[in-house]
C-alpha cells in the first residue's frame, strides 16, 4: 500500500492474518475521515486466483487502490527509493524520480 499512497490519500489499509495456520488474512482498507466513512476488504485465501472485495460508502476505495496498482505498473514497477517528497508553506507534493515529476493531488 506504501507505493500508492500519493495516488489514494487519505487512506488506511491494515493487513489482518487470521488465527489459524492456514495463511489467510484480510486487508481492510478505511478512509482516514474516521468513522462512518468509506471502507473496503478483500480476504485472501492461499492457493485461491480469484477474491471477492467488498466496499461501502462514497468513495470507492479498493477502485482507486486497484488503479494506483495499474498506474505503479505503467511506471514500471518503481522501488519506494525513486519516489520523493517535497514539503513547503504552500502543501506537500508526492514525486516519482524528480522533484518536477509530480504525481497525486497537492495536499
Amino acid at each position: 500500500m506504501e507505493r500508492f499512497a500519493g495516488l489514494v490519500p487519505g487512506v488506511r489499509g491494515d493487513l489482518f492474518y487470521g488465527t489459524e495456520p492456514t495463511g489467510e488474512a484480510t486487508l481492510w482498507l478505511l478512509d482516514a475521515a474516521g468513522p462512518g466513512c468509506s471502507w473496503a476488504s478483500v480476504d485472501h485465501v492461499p492457493g485461491e486466483d480469484a477474491f471477492v472485495v467488498e466496499q461501502a460508502g462514497g468513495r470507492r476505495l479498493w477502485d482507486e487502490v486497484e488503479a494506483a496498482y495499474f498506474q505503479w505498473l505503467r511506471w514500471g514497477r518503481p522501488a519506494l527509493t525513486r519516489f520523493g517528497l517535497t514539503v513547503t508553506s504552500d502543501g506537500q507534493r508526492v514525486w516519482l524520480d524528480e522533484p518536477t515529476d509530480l504525481i497525486g493531488p497537492r495536499t
